[in-house]
């Protein structure tokens, strides 16, 4: 979807040819049929960083992203992100492109640890073979 203030900078800004209206903006040549598109309004041969481009070299800010959220399959209520099968959302997070959710995970060796940590589990360690029973030192049997 093309704003309008993105055409209605073109507009005014044109006093010619989009040819040279593309050179006064430092925009190449290629970007013409682009500038056209904007000002006939249509909006689905303009994508979001071409018209990114052009609003900068107009001196507009980025044009701001809009996403879609589908509405609630089970509920048909507010739109969030999947399915409440009828419970209470109460806080949704919508994620863009390229983001992701971090997870924390304990380390998988031992040598990920920091030292603090491998210290105390070192000074609770409990003896093998569980409960508080006395380890015993025992001698093999050579018969």
């Amino acid at each position: 979807m093309i704003c309008p203030e993105t055409r209605k900078g073109l507009l005014e800004r044109r006093t010619g040819s989009l040819r040279d209206l593309a050179a006064e903006l430092g925009l190449p040549a290629s970007m013409v049929g682009t500038l056209a598109d904007i000002i006939n309004e249509r909006h689905d041969h303009v994508s979001d960083r071409a018209e990114n481009a052009v609003r900068a070299a107009l001196g507009l800010p980025r044009k701001p992203r809009v996403y879609a959220v589908p509405e609630c399959p089970s509920c048909g209520g507010a739109p969030h992100v999947g399915d409440c099968h009828g419970k209470h959302v109460s806080k949704v997070v919508v994620l863009g492109p390229g983001e992701g959710v971090r997870v924390k995970h304990p380390p998988t060796r031992w040598a990920d640890y920091p030292v603090s940590v491998l210290r105390r589990i070192i000074r609770e360690r409990k003896p093998y073979g569980g409960g508080d029973a006395e380890v015993q030192d025992h001698e093999p049997d050579h018969r």
